[in-house]
Formats: C-alpha cells, sequence, structure tokens
C-alpha cells in the first residue's frame, strides 16, 4: 500500500469514528433528558407519598388519642358501675346492718 491509500484510509475510518462519537454524544443528550424528566417525577411521587404519610400519621394520632380517652370513660363508667352494684346488693340485702348481720348468721 502506498502513502496515500493510507492516509485516504485513516481520513475513512477517522470519519467513521467521528460518526459514532456523534451518535454517542446524542444518545447521551437523549438520556439526559429522560432522567431528568424520570426524576422530576420520582420526586413528584415522593412529594406525594410524603403528603400522604404525614395526613395518616395525623389521623393515627387523633384515632389513637380517641381511643385512649375511650378507655378513660371505660375506666370510670365501670368504677360507677361497680359501685352501682355494691349499693343494689346492699339495699338488696336490707341496707349494711342487714349485711352484716346475714354474714354473720345473726338473723
Amino acid at each position: 500500500m502506498h502513502t496515500e491509500e493510507r492516509v485516504a484510509k485513516l481520513e475513512s475510518d477517522v470519519e467513521h469514528i467521528r460518526s459514532d462519537v456523534s451518535e454517542i454524544k446524542q444518545e447521551l443528550r437523549d438520556q439526559r433528558v429522560e432522567i431528568a424528566t424520570q426524576g422530576k417525577e420520582l420526586r413528584a411521587e415522593i412529594t406525594g407519598v410524603r403528603a400522604e404519610m404525614a395526613a395518616l400519621g395525623k389521623e393515627l394520632r387523633a384515632e389513637i388519642a380517641a381511643l385512649a380517652m375511650a378507655f378513660e370513660k371505660f375506666k370510670g363508667s365501670q368504677r360507677v358501675l361497680l359501685a352501682i352494684i355494691i349499693v343494689l346488693q346492699l339495699v338488696a340485702t336490707g341496707g349494711v346492718a342487714g349485711a352484716v348481720a346475714r354474714a354473720f348468721n345473726l338473723l
């Protein structure tokens, strides 16, 4: 091969390399745009999930507080109910004196 042929082949090879590099650069640009778009979508999704989690957290705290209040009311009403039962039992047995007398088999 002569020098001119070699130079022509090298020039042709360089053109192919330039073309390949240009294609790679364009693909990188396209991927950057796609990645940026997906990043924005992902950030929006994360923001939505965070807001939903915050709302669910507030709702859960409110339900826990309501449950705690209901439990406290139940505890109080349980004590009242027990006192009422004791009073009714005393009345049914003839009062405190009658209950004591019956307990010791005096009547």
